[in-house]
Parts: structure tokens; C-alpha cells; sequence
């Protein structure tokens, strides 16, 4: 069973990590500015979380090992 499991994350996680960094981890223009208006803070802050936040999770991904 065990085997099953590392061949379908071998399979899977290269989607995945696609995925995770071309849409999901990615804030839409408006979305990002509109956060930058609410929060009074300059968008390139967004920005610098928004890469934060995608660096941590890539990095959780690579470590992870079913």
C-alpha cells in the first residue's frame, strides 16, 4: 500500500507545485490592491507576504513525505 502511495505522490506533487504557484498562491491584481487600500499599507507589502507565504508552502510541499 505504502508503494501506491509514494508512486501517485511522485505523480501528483509536480502538478501540484504547478498549481500551487500559478494560481492558488497567487493574488489577483485587484485583490491585491484592494488589500493594500484596507489595510493602508504599500501593495508591495502584499506583495513581499504573498511571497512569503508561497516560499513556506513550497518548502512544506518538498519536505512533506507521505
Amino acid at each position: 500500500m505504502r508503494i501506491i502511495l509514494l508512486l501517485a505522490w511522485r505523480a501528483i506533487k509536480p502538478s501540484l507545485t504547478r498549481w500551487l504557484t500559478e494560481r492558488a498562491l497567487r493574488l489577483p491584481t485587484s485583490v491585491r490592491n484592494n488589500l493594500a487600500t484596507r489595510l493602508n499599507i504599500d501593495p508591495t507589502c502584499i506583495d513581499a507576504l504573498e511571497s512569503a507565504l508561497q516560499d513556506h508552502v513550497l518548502a512544506e510541499l518538498e519536505q512533506y513525505h507521505p
